[in-house]
């Protein structure tokens, strides 16, 4: 199959967009028993959305790692990408499709940076931004 299946197939991704370190990764654990979600693998997931930046010590990139130049390199990753992430949605689509078409939720404390971009590429995505004082059914609610 092609990418373009992939990409046109799938449907309402949820992207959680947090703070490392603040409890996410365990919202993100108990959101993931909910009927209907398909937990993404893997924290970060650089591969998605950092192609070419990612893993930064192994890149051609002439710019510094994010988490010393965050602005610098998300710029020179937007520029990179052209702000298209249609290989993340091919990718996150053929996922769906593997397990069996829940909605792929993607865990990426560093996706925050790129949210504004994103949503370009993923209109039906619902994007949840982690609050630590919300509890997990709070956090489920604002995402339906």
């Amino acid at each position: 199959m092609q990418p373009r299946y992939f990409a046109k197939s799938l449907k309402r991704p949820v992207f959680v967009v947090g703070f490392n370190n603040s409890g996410k990764s365990s919202a993100v654990l108990a959101l993931s028993r909910l009927a209907g979600l398909s937990i993404y693998p893997g924290e970060g997931n650089g591969e998605l959305w950092f192609r070419g930046h990612f893993p930064w010590i192994s890149s051609n990139v002439s710019v510094a790692p994010i988490w010393v130049a965050p602005n610098e390199f998300i710029r020179s990753v937007k520029d990179t990408n052209g702000h298209a992430f249609e290989r993340a949605r091919a990718q996150l689509g053929a996922y769906q499709w593997l397990t069996g078409g829940g909605n792929p939720l993607n865990d990426s404390g560093m996706l925050a940076a790129l949210a504004p971009d994103i949503t370009s590429t993923f209109p039906d995505a619902k994007f949840i931004h982690f609050n630590p004082r919300w509890s997990v059914s709070e956090l489920y609610h604002r995402a339906a």
